[in-house]
């Protein structure tokens, strides 16, 4: 597909997939966190089932895959943040409302813990060269949040 029909392909922080929702920052970073909130799973796990399940990589290497990037950051926050006209922390202070107690658990204001044990040592195994990442979401072209929507007939 790429080399055929141009596709273009992004590499994202919290998954190993460069496929899947290549022009919608949001869903790789603010829903996928909240998904993480919520659910106590995300993206990248959705990713390594399905690989596995299609026999492309094994279940070992599907959970060094979820150990390496279940946890990083998501982005673009502020620029979701900027848009709604909230501060960032008060953004922070609305998802950690959406935090299940079966997956998390608060030590101290702000302070959050994953219940869920990943063994950190499995997170070594990389994928990237089945996953080719050959354009970048430039969000420094992009001066605000734009929504579009197909409005009213």
């Amino acid at each position: 597909m790429i080399e055929k029909y141009g596709y273009e392909s992004c590499k994202f922080s919290r998954t190993f997939d460069t496929y899947d929702h290549t022009d919608y920052y949001n869903f790789m970073n603010l829903h996928d966190k909240l998904k993480l909130y919520k659910h106590g799973y995300s993206k990248v796990l959705d990713h390594a089932t399905r690989e596995i399940r299609h026999k492309r990589i094994t279940r070992e290497q599907g959970l060094s895959l979820v150990s390496k990037y279940h946890a990083k950051s998501s982005l673009y926050e502020d620029l979701f943040s900027e848009w709604l006209e909230i501060d960032v922390n008060a953004l922070q202070f609305v998802l950690n409302h959406h935090r299940s107690p079966l997956f998390w658990q608060e030590n101290s204001p702000g302070e959050w813990v994953f219940k869920r044990n990943l063994d950190s040592k499995q997170g070594n195994y990389k994928i990237e060269k089945t996953f080719i990442n050959n354009s970048d979401l430039n969000r420094n072209s992009v001066t605000k949040y734009i929504t579009v929507d197909k409005g009213y007939p």
